[in-house]
């Protein structure tokens, strides 16, 4: 389309909306802000990469039964982005508030779930074994890399 006056243009770009989306070096969404609420195909990838099933402390469903949870909720402002996503699997994602559970996203870029008092006076966060040994694993083969595949 072009647009025969800067005034049309200026009304156009007045009214438009922008959605800043971070996508990886292929292409693919990772952080979609708020403008789609859905996790997209690449952030599932991306998700069941880092959390290989549910993330909840113990369990031990794949993927494949999970679904992707806002950590902080889509409606209280909660964005679509890897760092405010992980898997859970549906009892775990229907049950977690009611048992007084929290979570967030570490600074190593992991879902750790803080337990209530009741189970832990001192609420230690506490991770998936699977994630952590999927996250010691992705370490080592990073450091046994040779250096100029490493910086690639």
């Amino acid at each position: 389309m072009v647009l025969s006056s800067p005034l049309i243009s200026w009304r156009i770009a007045d009214e438009a909306d922008l959605w800043p989306i971070i996508i990886d070096r292929h292409g693919v969404p990772l952080a979609l802000g708020r403008s789609q609420r859905l996790a997209s195909k690449g952030q599932t990838l991306a998700l069941i990469a880092r959390d290989g099933g549910c993330s909840f402390p113990g369990c031990t469903h794949p993927a494949a039964w999970c679904d992707r949870h806002h950590i902080l909720d889509w409606i209280l402002g909660g964005n679509s982005d890897l760092n405010n996503l992980t898997l859970l699997c549906r009892y775990d994602h229907t049950h977690f508030l009611q048992k007084g559970w929290t979570c967030r996203i570490n600074t190593d870029g992991l879902p750790e779930w803080t337990p209530p008092s009741w189970i832990d006076p001192e609420q230690r966060p506490q991770i998936n074994p699977r994630i952590r040994r999927l996250n010691t694993q992705r370490q080592l083969k990073r450091s046994s890399r040779p250096r100029s595949l490493a910086a690639a």
